[in-house]
């Protein structure tokens, strides 16, 4: 079961324009403090959480203009770190899938409470490892999220919530990683879930800046489409 073990405030809150949230967050949760960035249109149509599996992954360029696109498409976003600094200096955390399945719920849940998301619909998007943190929170008993979007998720870390999952989910994979692509199909038989393998036909690895692109677009089109048929 997952545990809050804190809250915490927004630490900074800009007004980017009139109709525009931005903050940095702090989000205290099972004994460490996470952060994250928020960019959101006021009200957003949806929000999506991207779940990072590092102490930085909200700086990564490729990251923030993923965000972006989403937010010019009427979507708010939160580029969640799920680990600490020290963490990352470990590495072993990384693999931990359960940990930072555990984190990313329980960021959910303090981000449903804010006054300015209360009855938005709340997607999951992660790559690699973040993307088995996803799968593993929403396999959970209680998950409540709309939506999941896996970009060259390594699903094999989570093979026992898999059965779970009931948010529709869209898995990303490239043909040039053909032992990931392989882990998606197995991952795509064993969901119970509305499922969509997408495979991309490139010769170049997907986070190569045109490959990241087009994943991006599947991403947003997908949950822009299960955010905005979703119940609030």
């Amino acid at each position: 079961m997952f545990r809050e073990t804190a809250m915490t405030s927004v630490r900074t809150a800009v007004p980017d324009s009139p109709a525009r949230l931005r903050s940095s967050l702090t989000i205290d949760v099972c004994g460490v403090t996470l952060t994250g960035d928020l960019f959101t249109p006021l009200p957003p149509d949806g929000l999506v959480i991207f779940a990072l599996a590092s102490s930085g992954g909200r700086y990564d360029a490729g990251n923030v203009l993923a965000a972006r696109r989403f937010n010019d498409a009427g979507l708010g976003t939160v580029l969640l770190d799920l680990l600490t600094p020290a963490e990352d200096l470990e590495r072993a955390p990384a693999h931990d899938i359960e940990l930072m399945a555990t984190r990313l719920a329980a960021a959910d849940q303090w981000l449903r409470r804010r006054h300015w998301s209360a009855a938005t619909p709340i997607g999951w998007c992660g790559t690699g490892s973040g993307a088995a943190a996803a799968l593993w929170a929403a396999g959970e008993p209680g998950a409540d999220v709309a939506a999941i979007v896996s970009v060259n998720g390594q699903v094999a870390l989570a093979p026992e919530r898999l059965r779970a999952v009931r948010a529709p989910t869209l898995l990303v994979a490239g043909v040039s990683d053909t032992q990931l692509l392989d882990a998606n199909r197995v991952a795509q038989r064993r969901l119970r879930c509305p499922v969509l393998l997408d495979v991309i036909a490139s010769a170049r690895p997907l986070d190569d800046p045109s490959e990241r692109h087009l994943a991006t677009d599947l991403a947003l089109r997908w949950l822009r489409h299960r955010l905005s048929s979703a119940e609030r």
